[in-house]
């Protein structure tokens, strides 16, 4: 007669796939494993972030339309605004927050 195995809920499988901590995991594993230079790394990807941040807040910030437009359409925001405004302040406010860290 074969085991009898339990599978896990699906709640929990969800969660272990779902689970970013696996990926920082191997990530770091990977560094570890290719001799790679961890200041050489940190630096390269603190200025690939600090390029997509300010890009985002480029993008981010009130339209630049003029206020006496005749023949124009007051569009509002775009929805990529409306998304990127709050996690730019977010990102800022981590940033703030981990660099005043000791």
């Amino acid at each position: 007669m074969p085991r009898l195995v339990r599978r896990k809920p699906f709640i929990e499988r969800m969660k272990a796939i779902l689970n970013p901590m696996d990926f920082l995991l191997w990530l770091s594993e990977e560094m570890e494993t290719r001799d790679w230079d961890s200041q050489l790394v940190g630096t390269q990807i603190g200025l690939a972030l600090n390029f997509v941040f300010l890009l985002a807040r480029a993008n981010s910030g009130p339209s630049s339309s003029s206020g006496d437009d005749i023949f124009g359409d007051d569009s509002g925001g775009s929805w990529l605004r409306f998304v990127v405004h709050p996690l730019v302040w977010v990102w800022y406010s981590f940033l703030a927050l981990t660099h005043s860290m000791p």
